[in-house]
């Protein structure tokens, strides 16, 4: 995932910086907007719903807040970033290498540090989506680590879906890994903001699994650009070793 192989199968990639929460984050869109505007024509203002829970020794209940948040996106709506009160994300379905992806996220906190002058950075985290299928007449089960498969190979059954999750502790990091493998269509984790972006990929016919792989520091320090671009480095090559370990000799031949 270093440099995009021919038909490697990266089909969404995202980065996420949370940093000080900005209050009066809207003020200051308009400058923030200008400074994206000639990349990431398409501006639109969202909302989401969010829950909080309000515990005092008498009283207890679950109140609703509305989130707004930013969006700019390139004209095919293929990439982009999403800006919260208190994070930053680019993401796209059009990924082509990790250095151009790293320039891209590393300008975007460049552009809000020198608008709003950010304090600190509590979390970095970087996670790819990859979607692994067979050539026509090949068998799924070569381009896949076995032990991804359990039951999904051994039964001749139609198959609704095969689940994997794996946490591992990484340093000061924590790498989340989940694998789902169906007979029909994409799967698509119900937390990524892709919805806002165009995907590129065709929805798979057969048998096919979706590799999610995120690892993320969560760590309060002063804000360096440099150190975050360096963590972020660190993240994809932690993110890559595993992905390498998921599929098969072959796959990379494939792929190739």
């Amino acid at each position: 995932m270093g440099i995009k192989m021919t038909d490697a199968p990266v089909f969404y990639t995202l980065s996420q910086i949370k940093f000080n929460p900005i209050e009066k984050m809207g003020d200051a869109i308009s400058n923030i907007q200008e400074k994206f505007r000639k990349d990431y024509p398409d501006f639109r203002l969202e909302a989401k719903k969010e829950l909080f829970f309000k515990i005092d020794p008498t009283n207890s209940n679950v109140e609703t807040k509305n989130i707004q948040y930013w969006s700019f996106c390139n004209i095919e709506r293929t990439e982009g970033y999403v800006l919260f009160p208190n994070n930053l994300v680019f993401h796209t379905t059009n990924y082509t290498s990790f250095p151009l992806f790293l320039e891209k996220i590393i300008s975007g906190l460049k552009i809000l540090h020198e608008t709003i002058e950010l304090s600190f950075v509590e979390q970095i985290g970087l996670r790819y989506l990859n979607t692994i299928q067979s050539k026509e007449g090949d068998n799924f089960d070569k381009y896949i680590n076995p032990g991804l498969l359990g039951l999904s190979s051994a039964v001749n059954e139609q198959l609704v879906h095969n689940i994997c999750e794996t946490v591992f502790e990484i340093g000061n990091g924590k790498l989340v890994f989940k694998s789902l493998i169906r007979d029909q269509g994409l799967a698509l984790p119900p937390d990524i903001q892709a919805n806002l972006l165009n995907f590129k990929i065709k929805a798979p016919k057969g048998r096919n699994a979706t590799l999610d792989i995120d690892f993320f520091i969560t760590q309060r320090n002063v804000i360096n650009i440099e150190n975050v671009k360096n963590e972020l480095d660190n993240a994809h090559s932690i993110i890559e070793g595993v992905f390498q370990k998921s599929i098969s000799d072959h796959a990379r031949k494939v792929w190739r």
